[in-house]
């Protein structure tokens, strides 16, 4: 697997897990990610976005975020009343958090970045028996939710590359941010899928209970 490290900017996320494929919208309020942010718009674009384990803290230093975030480029900002600022981004890569140096004005990370995820050794035919049971289980999944809408379905059946396949599936969950983070951790496809269709099987059973009562 190919890697390389970087700095850029960063901002700690609150109750959010951003994963590759997935275009979002946050809004930050604290000094630094501002400025973070407008760093980022003053060169490529490219910003690191990391879940903080505890939303209340204020001031989370680097144990206090996940060790796996995703670098994303910033599409557009929005400035708001009482100096809230509104980012949509769209991720782009998986990428481990290494340092985090506290500038002047903003947080600076030091990221190790994924640059290939695929896993060369994998063969085409497991790949696509992955793929097949991941639409089997999603589409089980969508029956016993009753909140899936049918167009979601529609499209997770069209989607046959499997990186592609779990993280849009993810990011498409209705489930708590601290379970995204469990997917976005696992860098190779064979235990990305365990994470997925473990999670996919946990909630079918819930949704089966509720129904019972």
């Amino acid at each position: 697997m190919d890697t390389m490290i970087l700095k850029m900017p960063a901002v700690a996320l609150r109750g959010m897990v951003i994963l590759p494929g997935m275009i979002a919208h946050f809004d930050v309020s604290r000094e630094k990610s501002i400025k973070a942010v407008e760093e980022s718009m003053m060169d490529e674009q490219k910003i690191f976005l990391v879940a903080q384990k505890d939303v209340e803290q204020e001031e989370p230093g680097i144990d206090d975020l996940y060790k796996i975030g995703v670098i994303a480029e910033i599409k557009q900002v929005i400035k708001l009343q009482n100096n809230i600022v509104r980012v949509v981004v769209e991720g782009t890569k998986r990428a481990k958090l290494l340092e985090l140096t506290e500038r002047e004005e903003y947080l600076e990370a030091q990221i190790l970045v994924f640059e290939a995820e695929e896993e060369d050794d994998l063969p085409e035919n497991v790949k696509e028996a992955m793929v097949n049971s991941i639409h089997e289980t999603f589409e089980s999944y969508a029956k016993t939710n009753g909140k899936i809408a049918k167009e979601l379905v529609a499209t997770v059946n069209e989607i046959f590359e499997l990186e592609k396949l779990m993280d849009y599936i993810a990011n498409n969950l209705p489930v708590p941010f601290y379970e995204k983070q469990k997917i976005l951790d696992e860098i190779p496809y064979t235990e990305r899928y365990e994470v997925l269709l473990a999670l996919l099987l946990r909630e079918m059973e819930v949704n089966v209970i509720k129904q019972e009562f």
